[in-house]
């Protein structure tokens, strides 16, 4: 159960960041 918390919470992570550089890159293209 543990273990899913994180995974989830890792996966958040990584959606967030990818989100944020494709923002990024849509701005500056």
């Amino acid at each position: 159960e543990m273990s899913l918390n994180v995974l989830a919470y890792n996966l958040k992570r990584v959606m967030k960041i990818i989100g944020t550089v494709s923002l990024l890159e849509a701005l500056t293209a």
